[in-house]
Order: structure tokens, then C-alpha cells, then sequence
């Protein structure tokens, strides 16, 4: 009776979300992007939390400061997306004053300074007009379009003091805003009505805007920035068998099994390597002679669904 001997090593990618934590307590701005150049410092002399803040660097001319990180892409369809930083604007905002943030972008700080043609959602203050209330905002080729009017009018709710500002997007496309008008993140208030808006799903880079007049500048902190998504995890319960000898013109002998649980998050199976090992011919293998089953009651029988199937492969190959 002619055998095979395989075995099969089973690699499962999954799609992971990204983030980011910066407080900038090692002052180094090396992972963000700036325009003008040289335009924003992590400084130690108004820190809002630990050592060191990010702040504007520019004074004694009008301009604008743009400054982004990537944040890779955020598959927002998973869960909820949660954004959080503390800032303090130190002078009442105006129409030629104001700072805003770019919780999502597809372009960089030098899209962000111009934006002309770049896509996203902004949360600020007068980054569209001059009501000195917090909004948030869809950019959409440099066109504004207002997602939620938080009600919060910064000049006489905050001033020149420290908020801690929590946003979120769900997966539906839902947005709500919660601020905490005494800094920090321990007393968070939802501002303004949640709302969908799923126009924008591009979350290359998150980044910082402050416009200001000449005498004016150097006025934005920010600190305790964070992008976080929650990140599945998945435990694997190892069913394998190393060696397997099967019987020339036999079927529906499972090679490999593994129990997938997923928690914390959703995810998605997006591929599965099958590795080859042993020796055997390929004229042995029926055509999509290896086949993928999923059992959701973790019993192999004609319940399951056939996910996929693949040509022989000469042994030791994917």
C-alpha cells in the first residue's frame, strides 16, 4: 500500500489596528512631519502632563504651523476608534487665532497647512469661522462641511486653561465628542449630539494646526496624544498531528486542525499559508486536492464549509 507523509504548518495573518501614545516626555519630534520646518518643539516650560508638551515655535510673524504623524490604517469598520489629548490655547481664540487637530487624514502637515485637496475630520476651534465653538469637522478636498456643533464655546467655557478631549468614532460611523473642562481624562462630558458621518475612511496620519497673528505665536500645547484602536487577540488551541500516513486513494483525511478564539475585538481570518512538509508526488494529490473546512461546533463532519482549496505543491512549499 503506498503512503504519503505531510505535514502541514498553518500560519493565519490577521488584520491588526494601529495607534499611537505620545506625551513627548523624550522631547524627540523625529517621527513627526513639520511645515514650516523647525516649527514646533517639545518643551518643558508649560507641560501639561509630566516633563515636556508639544507647542508652536514660531512668533513675531502671521502664519500658520502644521505638524503629523502616521497613524497607519485604522480598519474602522472593526470597532470603535478612540482619539484623546489635553491642550490649552493660551489666548482666546478669534478668527486669526485658533488651533484644530486632524484626528484623520490622507495627506501630512504640508496637505494640512494647505489644504486644498486633502480629506479628513478636524476637531478645533474657528478653523471654520469665528463662533469660538468646538466643532467637528469634514474636510473633503478643502471643503468644511460641520459633522457636530459641540455646543462648547471655548472662550467662556475654557479659556486660557487646560482641557482633556475624548473623541470616538464607533464602527457604524457614529462620532461623539466628551471633554473634560478641567483637564485631563477623569471627568469626561459628552459635548454636542453623536452623528453619523462615514464619508472619509482614510487614516493615514493624524496631525496638529495652529493659525495665529504675528504677536501671537508660540501660544498651543498639546500632550497625552493617543490613537488607539482596540487590537484583537487571538488564541490558538494547537490540534495538529506532526506526521500523518495516508492510504493511497483515500479522502477526507484531516491533516491539521486549530481552534481560533478571538477576544477584546472583532477581526478577520484574511489568508491561511499552508506549508508543506515530507515526501510524496504531486500525481498523488487530487486536483484542489488540499482543502480548508470551517467547523463552528469544532466537529469535522458534512456541517462544516469548505473556505478553500489548493493545488498540489511540491513538498515543502506554500
Amino acid at each position: 500500500m503506498k503512503r504519503l507523509i505531510i505535514a502541514l504548518a498553518l500560519l493565519f495573518p490577521v488584520l491588526l489596528q494601529g495607534q499611537i501614545n505620545q506625551d513627548f516626555e523624550t522631547a524627540d519630534l523625529g517621527q513627526w512631519t513639520q511645515t514650516p520646518a523647525s516649527s514646533w518643539i517639545a518643551q518643558s516650560n508649560t507641560a501639561l502632563g509630566g516633563a515636556y508638551s508639544l507647542q508652536n515655535n514660531i512668533g513675531g510673524i502671521e502664519t500658520s504651523e502644521a505638524i503629523s504623524i502616521p497613524i497607519g490604517s485604522l480598519n474602522l469598520s472593526l470597532d470603535t476608534v478612540v482619539w484623546r489629548f489635553q491642550v490649552f490655547y493660551n489666548y482666546l481664540p478669534s478668527s486669526g487665532n485658533y488651533w484644530s487637530v486632524f484626528l484623520m487624514a490622507d495627506q501630512d502637515a504640508i496637505g494640512m497647512n494647505t489644504p486644498t485637496t486633502i480629506n479628513g475630520y478636524i476637531l478645533g476651534v474657528n478653523y471654520n469661522g469665528s463662533s469660538d465653538i468646538l466643532q467637528l469637522l469634514e474636510i473633503t478636498n478643502g471643503i468644511i462641511t460641520e459633522v457636530i456643533n459641540t455646543g462648547l464655546n471655548w472662550q467662556t467655557e475654557i479659556g486660557k486653561e487646560v482641557a482633556g478631549i475624548e473623541i470616538r468614532r464607533a464602527a457604524n460611523g457614529t462620532w461623539s465628542i466628551y471633554v473634560d473642562i478641567d483637564g485631563d481624562f477623569d471627568n469626561l462630558a459628552l459635548k454636542g449630539t453623536p452623528t453619523i458621518n462615514s464619508t472619509h475612511t482614510n487614516t493615514s496620519y493624524f496631525g496638529i494646526y495652529a493659525q495665529h497673528t504675528s504677536s501671537l505665536g508660540q501660544l498651543l500645547y498639546i500632550d497625552d496624544i493617543s490613537v488607539n484602536a482596540p487590537i484583537p487577540y487571538i488564541q490558538l488551541a494547537d490540534q495538529s498531528i506532526s506526521t500523518i500516513n495516508l492510504a493511497q486513494g483515500s479522502t477526507n483525511n484531516v491533516l491539521y486542525a486549530v481552534e481560533l478564539n478571538v477576544d477584546s475585538a472583532s477581526t478577520q481570518l484574511n489568508a491561511v499559508d499552508l506549508n508543506t512538509q515530507g515526501t510524496y508526488a504531486l500525481a498523488d494529490i487530487q486536483t484542489t486536492g488540499f482543502k480548508l473546512w470551517l467547523s463552528t461546533d469544532a466537529i469535522i463532519d458534512g456541517t462544516d464549509i469548505q473556505v478553500g482549496a489548493l493545488d498540489a505543491v511540491i513538498s515543502g512549499n506554500t
